[in-house]
């Protein structure tokens, strides 16, 4: 008998194990989300935000978001003002990472904005939003018809032959925002003739002397501290950096959270500081570094000039 009610026993907790470790492989399973995935639920995402309805959007129970470093109150902001797409639509996945980011142009009605959007997913869920919002009336380097007329690669698989891998990607980044410090871009890995687009303003292959707003589609400054006047850059995305970087004292902050090896783009952030003194405004940047064969091949940059008073901290730990 006791046999019996010992072996009834064991058959009840094996079944229960068993149960458990299906219904854990089921979770896990469900916790997986591929390419295909993550572009549901980023597709999810904006499409909620376009109807102004954050009920609708796949929002993990602890989300958090910021715009411009700043947090983001469900509901507020781009929540309310966001209507669409635009012209431009790029969009990365980190799938090891769980990561995701939307670049290009959105629609406020009709006036369209460039953004950079990082979703972070966890169990199908946004649990993160990091936005990056250009606006016209913010003043300095501006240009929705640039941006449309010179995107960014689009986000379809590159050959295997042509990818650099994870650390490529990264050290890339790092190295071009080394230059930037160093005001040197001799250890830049780059393919000759790189572009560089700063909100859908190429700043590349200018005149040395050219001021602001002699670049094509660059929108009028705003006020003399909020955009200065850069000169352009005579050269590809390596060259003249003692020009380039005169007002850059250093990359801060710097992140790498999106690494899409199927499409050769990496998503890096930064803080330009500025020298002691300077009346420039300091840049927040998502930068994105698009490689072929270990090296730089073009760079777009969704950037916000951020207020004297603004605290130093892109809202977002480096990690």
């Amino acid at each position: 008998m006791k046999a019996r009610v010992t072996g009834r026993v064991w058959g009840l907790a094996g079944i229960a194990l068993a149960l458990g470790s299906v219904s854990t492989t089921a979770g896990a399973a469900d916790d997986k989300c591929d390419r295909a995935c993550m572009r549901g639920v980023m597709d999810q995402y904006f499409a909620a935000v376009f109807r102004h309805d954050p009920q609708a959007a796949p929002l993990a129970a602890k989300t958090r978001a910021t715009v411009n470093a700043v947090d983001l109150e469900q509901g507020s902001g781009v929540w309310k003002s966001v209507t669409g797409y635009g012209a431009v639509e790029r969009r990365y996945f980190d799938v090891r990472e769980r990561q995701a980011v939307f670049f290009g142009i959105l629609n406020e009605g009709a006036d369209p904005v460039i953004v950079s959007v990082r979703l972070k997913i966890e169990g199908r869920k946004v649990a993160e939003a990091e936005w990056t919002v250009a606006r016209k009336e913010y003043g300095g380097l501006f240009s929705i018809e640039g941006l449309t007329a010179l995107p960014p690669r689009p986000d379809t698989p590159v050959p295997a032959q042509d990818r650099p891998t994870r650390a490529q990607l990264i050290a890339m980044g790092n190295a071009y925002f080394d230059g930037l410090e160093a005001k040197n871009g001799s250890k830049i890995p780059h393919i000759d003739g790189c572009e560089r687009v700063e909100n859908g303003v190429k700043v590349t292959h200018r005149p040395r002397t050219a001021p602001l707003g002699a670049l094509p589609g660059a929108a009028p400054a705003a006020a003399p501290a909020a955009a200065p006047a850069p000169t352009g850059m005579s050269g590809d995305c390596a060259a003249d950096m003692e020009t380039v970087a005169a007002n850059i004292t250093q990359a801060a902050h710097r992140r790498f959270p999106v690494v899409d090896e199927e499409v050769g783009v990496a998503m890096g952030t930064t803080i330009f500081h500025r020298p002691p003194g300077a009346t420039i405004k300091r840049n927040l940047l998502t930068e994105f570094f698009v490689g072929r064969n270990e090296k730089i091949e073009s760079i777009y940059a969704a950037m916000f000039y951020l207020d004297p008073s603004a605290p130093d901290n892109p809202g977002w730990a480096v990690r």
